[in-house]
């Protein structure tokens, strides 16, 4: 039976800490090393500003929001400061005193940066890393296939056994041998449908040459290629991964020391043709997320232009101030967007809104795009941002025309679609590594990376239903000459999943 090891846990706080993430025991994650803080546009910034930076941080993002129906106007500046000066959580729970009771700052606030999540269907990180949470069927997933040794074993439900025997770091993408058809696209007329994919990189056809702007996939030329501005975009979301090609979605394992690790758990990575172990380059968490969405939206809307800004490090997390300042500039290099796929979420202190995301996300969608978000893996009905923010279609999970055993749900979830085993586009993998033995059944199953050397894989999760809805929602626009708000409002009404409870 499968059984978390405290071996398990430290490799996987350990990459929580390298990418500056704290999880709370109330059951959200936020950057260790930022705040934010908000005030009404007439506000002056001066002392509250002096006030922060008196504790070390500097100011990385300044946004400006303008009054909508919903919201007042605001000004926001988000700060931060090198993580070697601690967490944040005790300045800011003092910061958030002070503004309430000094005059001069009591219109200010102050928040977590919240991170959010790639949403692939292997375990939310901000469960995993939390002790309080392990252990706990409704956290960690559902018994019937966490207890069942059948699906612990296989690498077809539990993914790429890159890292072996630690399935809270593994990727979940299979290689598949044989490529889906691909469907002629419609005639839109001399302007394309332009779907905006935040998330992780496009693997490029040359990732030596920065300035390379030709996608790698062969199925996605034409259809999904980085902007000029890509290695400045993706430095800027804080991606560790070299420029995240999801190629080069990798990670470099070494011990504490800093020396090549050679084995995990015990067993061997990989074995060189001489007998030695030399270092080993491994999938990260989330690579090829953002090839594999953009794949999707090429099969089920072959006539959408698909944008790709990268707001997703290639572990699979971004934060409320980098993923907002992402959607912004895509805005202002795209202008006019039709639908934007959000393939990513979590959870924040209290269940509140993120106030930043929430807000740019707003402007999107008053600027006429339609927004859809995956509703989340982790089998609750907690509301699960940005998917839970009115205006934004969340899209839950189906298997065999039912909820998928992993997907949230709720009365906040609008549609569904599937999300187990869908296949699409990955990167080429080009390295070589041992094959790897696993027992299913009583039957023998070989697994080695070289596998993806076709570039198609399948993976799970409502990462994945998200995008066949957005791409619904594409075609619509084009073949019946809908805005996307009209036709968001009819794939919502076709796609509608399941009851808000699950079934016994």
């Amino acid at each position: 039976m499968f059984q978390i090891t405290e071996q398990m846990l430290d490799e996987f706080r350990t990459r929580l800490k390298s990418r500056n993430i704290t999880v709370d025991d109330r059951g959200f994650a936020y950057r260790t090393n930022k705040l934010i803080v908000t005030a009404p546009t007439a506000a002056q910034w001066d002392q509250a500003v002096e006030r922060v930076r008196g504790e070390g941080f500097e100011i990385e993002h300044e946004f400006s929001f303008d009054e909508t129906d919903a919201d007042p106007a605001i000004d926001v500046k988000v700060f931060t400061r090198s993580p070697d000066n601690g967490d944040v959580r005790e300045f800011l729970e003092f910061l958030r005193r002070e503004f309430k009771h000094v005059p001069d700052l009591c219109d200010f606030e102050a928040d977590y940066c919240h991170v959010f999540f790639g949403n692939q269907y292997s375990g939310s990180p901000v469960y995993l890393g939390n002790p309080v949470y392990l252990g706990n069927p409704v956290y960690l997933g559902n018994p019937v296939y966490l207890g069942n040794p059948v699906y612990l074993g296989n690498p077809v439900y539990l993914g790429n056994p890159v890292y072996l025997g630690n399935p809270l770091l593994r990727n979940g993408a299979i290689p598949v041998q044989r490529a889906p058809a691909l469907p002629e696209p419609c005639d839109c007329g001399p302007e394309k449908i332009v779907v905006l994919v935040l998330d992780t990189g496009l693997a490029r056809e040359d990732p030596a040459d920065p300035q390379t702007g030709v996608t790698e996939h062969e199925v996605l030329q034409g259809y999904a290629d980085p902007h000029a501005a890509w290695v400045e975009t993706v430095a800027k979301a804080g991606d560790e991964s070299r420029v995240d090609e999801d190629l080069k979605g990798l990670l470099r394992l070494v011990d504490e020391g800093g020396k090549p690790l050679t084995h995990i758990c015990g067993e061997p990575i990989v074995e060189a043709e001489d007998g030695n172990l030399p270092p080993v380059d491994v999938l990260d968490r989330q690579a090829g997320h953002g090839t594999f969405i953009a794949g999707i939206i090429r099969q089920h809307a072959p006539e959408a232009k698909v944008e790709i800004e990268g707001v997703l490090s290639s572990f699979g997390d971004g934060d409320d101030c980098d993923i907002a300042a992402g959607l912004l500039q895509a805005v202002d290099r795209l202008g006019a967007i039709d639908v934007i796929n959000l393939s990513f979420g979590g959870y924040t202190e209290d269940g509140r809104e993120p106030p930043i995301l929430k807000r740019a996300i707003n402007e999107a969608i008053e600027n006429g795009a339609a927004v859809v978000a995956a509703a989340g893996n982790n089998n609750s009905s907690e509301k699960f941002w940005p998917a839970a923010l009115p205006n934004v279609v969340a899209v839950g999970a189906t298997y065999k025309g039912e909820r998928a055993w992993f997907s949230n749900y709720g009365d906040w979830v609008d549609a569904a679609a599937p999300g187990v085993g869908v296949v699409s586009t990955f990167f080429k993998w080009k390295g070589k590594l041992k094959a790897h033995e696993f027992e299913v059944d009583g039957q023998k199953k070989r697994f080695k990376l070289d596998d993806f050397t076709n570039g198609w894989a399948s993976w799970s999760g409502t990462s994945f239903a998200a995008p066949q809805i957005a791409a619904e929602i594409a075609r619509r626009i084009c073949s019946l000459g809908e805005t996307a708000q009209e036709a968001r409002d009819e794939v919502v009404r076709r796609f509608a999943g399941w009851p808000p409870a699950p079934p016994d």
